[in-house]
């Protein structure tokens, strides 16, 4: 489905708002499958919002217009689309009366003016649910076109295209969408390794999305291919890259549990990154025991027992640091499985002995301890990214060959 998105708001234009909106979008009309074409940034103006919908529509069948569903004398996005489709503006009493109610629970009593402006909806137009706020977003069909309206804020705008709008147009899709997330691999590899599959079903839209450590990998296939075929493909092409999980952080949950194994992480570098991406996942205290952020190489020695004689010798981001760390952190605090990192994220601290985004990674089972040396480029976030999830995948690895 060919789509143009349209972003409101002179905020975005100013620099004061980042547009998470448009990554969002993107991001999930990738996954489906769909073509997100194009997009505008506009400040809140009715003609402008009114000309930039209609060259839209010329040459997409869905245009998706965000921001400007509140009360506010800015929020003007539902009369400037009815002028411009010159539809009516009716006043709904469902949305009313749940206004009403919502505030009332909340002891509050709105201002008549606020609930009319609220209640608004065009004609014709099928509202779309806001689980997250107040504002109704709104689908109209208009000849062979949609044009959907959702609210501006993020935690608003995320729900809402993805359990109202998106399951709306994914019941009338003539396609099927496969999705994967491949780990330990770069963009580049990835479509390489994807050549003998495209030269088998030239009619198959590939996607590739890179991400620190990982890319995902859309198929969209049309409905003359036999879908299990192509599945086939991929994972024999893939056979160890390929996540049963969506991230690497609820795979090694599940490797780990399968196992009946903890899990802790020794991080310099990475300040906690790692032990906080498991930790963000519900559920994860029957796995996680902790972490020691041991920046400093007191904190090495204090509570991971790393030598001060080896980091005398070798240095604190070094092999010999990290597999000190690793063991120390299995011995001392009897987890079964975890990481251990230490490198130089950088700007500064590199020489031309250890340069930056120089990172040592170690990774551990009951019974083994894995030290891989990894250069990462990138700013000091970047390099930070990639450590994280070069250490889950390399844990994964170690743990699937058990």
């Amino acid at each position: 489905m060919k789509t143009h998105a349209i972003f409101t708001g002179s905020e975005l234009l100013s620099g004061q708002t980042l547009n998470s909106n448009l990554i969002t979008l993107g991001m999930k009309w990738n996954e489906m499958g769909w073509r997100l074409e194009s997009s505008s940034t506009i400040p809140d103006e009715t003609q402008l919002i009114k000309k930039t919908l209609l060259t839209a529509m010329e040459n997409h069948e869905l245009v998706i217009i965000c921001g400007g569903l509140g009360a506010t004398s800015d929020d003007i996005t539902r009369r400037a689309v009815a002028d411009a489709l010159k539809l009516k503006i009716n006043y709904s009493e469902k949305i009313r009366t749940e206004l009403e109610e919502f505030m009332a629970q909340r002891q509050r009593t709105p201002q008549e003016q606020w609930l009319k402006n609220q209640s608004e909806h065009i004609e014709s137009a099928k509202l779309l649910n806001n689980s997250t706020g107040l504002a109704y977003g709104q689908i109209i069909k208009y000849g062979s076109k949609l044009i959907a309206l959702l609210p501006g804020p993020p935690s608003e705008f995320s729900p809402m295209l993805n359990d109202e709008l998106v399951a709306l147009i994914n019941s009338k899709k003539s396609f099927t969408q496969l999705n994967y997330i491949i780990a330990g691999e770069t963009e580049s590899s990835v479509e390489r390794r994807c050549s003998p599959i495209k030269e088998e079903y030239p009619q198959i839209d590939f996607g590739f999305c890179a991400q620190p450590g990982l890319v995902k990998l859309s198929l969209r296939i049309p409905q003359n291919i036999e879908v299990q075929e192509v599945e086939k493909l991929c994972k024999s092409n893939f056979k160890q890259e390929i996540l049963n999980k969506p991230s690497l952080a609820e795979e090694i949950l599940h490797l780990a549990r399968s196992k009946k194994w903890t899990f802790a992480s020794a991080e310099s570098c990475t300040g906690g990154l790692v032990s906080s991406a498991l930790t963000a996942i519900p559920g994860s205290s029957d796995v996680v025991s902790g972490a020691i952020v041991s920046y400093s190489c007191d904190w090495k020695n204090l509570h991971l027992k790393v030598k001060k004689s080896l980091l005398k010798k070798f240095g604190a981001v070094s092999h010999e640091c990290a597999y000190a760390m690793a063991e120390g952190l299995r011995n001392k605090y009897k987890v079964d499985c975890g990481i251990a990192i230490t490198g130089i994220a950088g700007p500064d601290g590199g020489s031309e002995e250890k340069q930056v985004g120089l990172v040592y990674i170690a990774s551990f089972t009951p019974t083994a301890i894995k030290v891989e040396k990894c250069v990462f480029r990138g700013d000091r976030n970047m390099i930070r990214q990639h450590s994280v999830s070069h250490s889950l995948n390399q844990l994964r690895l170690q743990i699937k060959q058990k």
